[in-house]
Protein backbone atom coordinates (compact mmCIF):
# COMPACT_ATOMS: atom_id res chain seq x y z
CA UNK A 1 0.00 0.00 0.00
CA UNK A 2 2.77 2.13 0.95
CA UNK A 3 5.34 3.49 -1.32
CA UNK A 4 8.98 3.50 -0.40
CA UNK A 5 9.20 7.37 0.58
CA UNK A 6 6.45 6.75 2.81
CA UNK A 7 3.66 8.60 0.95
CA UNK A 8 0.50 6.55 0.68
CA UNK A 9 -2.02 7.05 -2.85
CA UNK A 10 -5.66 8.09 -2.14
CA UNK A 11 -7.72 5.72 -3.07
CA UNK A 12 -11.03 3.90 -2.34
CA UNK A 13 -9.64 1.51 0.00
CA UNK A 14 -7.30 4.23 1.32
CA UNK A 15 -9.21 6.97 1.92
CA UNK A 16 -10.81 6.43 5.07
CA UNK A 17 -7.22 5.72 6.36
CA UNK A 18 -6.64 9.39 6.05
CA UNK A 19 -10.13 10.80 6.48
CA UNK A 20 -10.45 9.04 10.08
CA UNK A 21 -7.00 11.29 11.42
CA UNK A 22 -7.99 14.10 9.57
CA UNK A 23 -11.19 14.37 11.26
CA UNK A 24 -9.98 13.42 14.84
CA UNK A 25 -7.46 16.15 13.99
CA UNK A 26 -9.71 18.51 13.66
CA UNK A 27 -11.83 17.47 16.49
CA UNK A 28 -8.61 17.73 18.56
CA UNK A 29 -7.93 21.11 17.56
CA UNK A 30 -11.66 22.60 17.78
CA UNK A 31 -11.42 21.51 21.72
CA UNK A 32 -8.70 23.91 22.31
CA UNK A 33 -8.90 27.68 23.53
CA UNK A 34 -10.15 29.96 20.66
CA UNK A 35 -12.09 26.81 18.83
CA UNK A 36 -14.13 29.36 17.19
CA UNK A 37 -11.17 31.32 14.94
CA UNK A 38 -10.15 27.26 14.47
CA UNK A 39 -13.39 26.49 12.94
CA UNK A 40 -13.61 29.38 10.45
CA UNK A 41 -10.02 28.91 9.64
CA UNK A 42 -10.43 25.78 8.55
CA UNK A 43 -13.51 27.01 6.79
CA UNK A 44 -11.45 29.52 4.69
CA UNK A 45 -8.82 27.76 3.71
CA UNK A 46 -10.23 24.09 3.88
CA UNK A 47 -8.12 20.42 3.14
CA UNK A 48 -9.14 19.06 0.26
CA UNK A 49 -8.05 15.75 -1.48
CA UNK A 50 -9.63 13.08 -3.36
CA UNK A 51 -8.13 9.89 -5.30
CA UNK A 52 -5.24 10.07 -6.57
CA UNK A 53 -3.77 12.36 -4.16
CA UNK A 54 -1.28 11.05 -1.37
CA UNK A 55 -0.90 11.14 2.31
CA UNK A 56 1.95 10.37 4.97
CA UNK A 57 0.66 9.23 8.30
CA UNK A 58 3.00 8.86 11.53
CA UNK A 59 2.24 8.04 14.89
CA UNK A 60 4.72 8.90 17.66
CA UNK A 61 4.57 6.34 20.58
CA UNK A 62 3.62 9.40 22.82
CA UNK A 63 0.16 9.41 20.54
CA UNK A 64 1.70 12.36 18.56
CA UNK A 65 1.26 12.57 15.02
CA UNK A 66 1.98 14.20 11.63
CA UNK A 67 -0.48 13.99 8.74
CA UNK A 68 0.23 15.72 5.40
CA UNK A 69 -2.04 15.57 2.31
CA UNK A 70 -0.62 16.84 -1.34
CA UNK A 71 -3.16 17.73 -3.60
CA UNK A 72 -2.13 17.49 -6.69
CA UNK A 73 -4.65 19.05 -8.95
CA UNK A 74 -4.34 22.12 -6.77
CA UNK A 75 -0.32 21.95 -5.82
CA UNK A 76 -0.92 21.98 -2.03
CA UNK A 77 0.70 20.06 0.70
CA UNK A 78 -1.72 20.54 4.19
CA UNK A 79 0.32 18.91 7.11
CA UNK A 80 -0.77 19.01 10.40
CA UNK A 81 1.04 18.01 13.87
CA UNK A 82 -0.23 17.02 17.03
CA UNK A 83 1.89 16.46 19.85
CA UNK A 84 1.08 15.55 23.48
Amino acid sequence: MKEKDGWTPINRETFDTVSNPFENFLKSVTNINDAQNIKRLFQAYPVTYNIYDSFFYKLGEDNSYILAISNTKEQKLFVMEWIQ
